[in-house]
């Protein structure tokens, strides 16, 4: 990535109904420096005249490759998969249209990626409320504390279930080798699809956080989760079972050496399901997963030694502060989980 030539990175935006901001979404991924190389929105069945304005924001797209896409709603997975089919470079960054990229983020992204040779990661989000949003408050209070209570976690993987560190799919930056491995993302889950993509990556690899705030997540009215917040607790109940296939050593191999299950983790594994309630459930992990995960494995062969476990479950019971600010948090969480997964166990 050196000088002024286009990102190997292809950007995708699913836009439906949010055409007063989906022209900033458009421009924020456009004023990336370098530019991306590929640029993909998919008009996902709007009535509001989004088509237009994407069509008329892309010609600004200078040496961007753009496509836009028109087709009958179908959902922001749907449109997702569809947009990435008509792609061809090496990595892919997603973009809901009512988001925006934060200045450097590509450029940042990837080379994050590069240097520490994972294959998925995200990154801090700051949030921006419109006038109308009256829900704001409940990101600007929870995300800072979240960070703060998933300090104590020794892998990005549990950090995953014990909290949304990834707010949204705007905030995924994967290699399309990896997004093809885990099957791209599901429409049966138009709430979660973006949290299940990333469980499902664990069993492949550790995801990379990239200790900065890159991405501006807007809250309002028109946000998707809201009108989807009905769906949660089902969309939980596939996603755990999912986790349990795998996790329980059915399916394909494990090949993350850190992967947050039994079979890597014998000891502190039952002890976190037992402590945590992933969201949106109140009820711990333990009580959703089949009983045998949630007991000691003794016969595992664990990826870890017995004394980073024992760490591990001390500092899931350590007392942490409930307010660290988000920076300092994103690097705290950055060094702990990059050293982790750079360590010998």
């Amino acid at each position: 990535m050196t000088g002024s030539a286009p990102l190997p990175v292809a950007v995708v935006i699913p836009a439906h109904n949010h055409a007063a901001f989906l022209g900033e979404a458009i421009e924020s991924v456009l004023a990336q420096l370098p530019p991306p190389e590929e640029l993909v929105v998919v008009d996902d069945g709007s009535s509001d005249g989004s088509a237009a304005i994407a069509a008329s924001a892309l010609r600004q797209a200078g040496e961007t490759r753009t496509i836009l896409i028109e087709q009958p709603n179908a959902g922001a997975a749907a449109a997702m998969n569809r947009a990435v089919a008509a792609t061809r470079s090496p990595w892919l960054a997603f973009l809901n249209d009512d988001d925006v990229y934060l200045p450097g983020r590509l450029a940042s992204m990837l080379r994050a990626l590069e240097e520490a040779d994972a294959q998925v990661a995200i990154s801090g989000v700051e949030f921006l409320g419109e006038p109308e949003a009256d829900e704001l408050h409940l990101f600007d209070e929870g995300y800072p504390p979240g960070l703060a209570e998933i300090a104590r976690l020794p892998t990005f993987g549990f950090g995953l279930f014990a909290f949304n560190l990834e707010v949204t799919s705007s905030n995924l930056v994967m290699a399309r080798s990896h997004f093809e491995a885990v099957g791209g993302f599901d429409p049966s889950l138009p709430l979660s699809h973006d949290l299940e993509i990333l469980w499902q990556s664990l069993r492949l690899t550790e995801p990379l956080l990239v200790p900065e705030v890159l991405l501006r997540y807007r809250v309002h009215r028109g946000n998707s989760y809201r009108r989807l917040r009905p769906r949660a607790a089902s969309e939980y109940a596939i996603r755990v079972q999912r986790f349990a296939s795998w996790a329980g050593g059915q399916g394909p191999a494990i090949i993350n050496p850190l992967a947050p299950c039994p079979a890597r983790w014998p000891r502190f594994f039952p002890a976190f399901a037992r402590a945590v309630k992933p969201w949106p459930s109140e009820r711990p992990l333990s009580e959703a997963l089949p009983s045998a995960l949630g007991r000691p494995a003794a016969a595992a062969s664990p990826a870890v030694s017995p004394e980073v476990e024992t760490t591990a479950v001390r500092n899931l019971f350590v007392p942490m502060p409930k307010v660290l600010a988000t920076v300092p948090s994103l690097e705290r969480l950055h060094a702990t989980w990059l050293g982790q997964g750079r360590q010998r166990f």
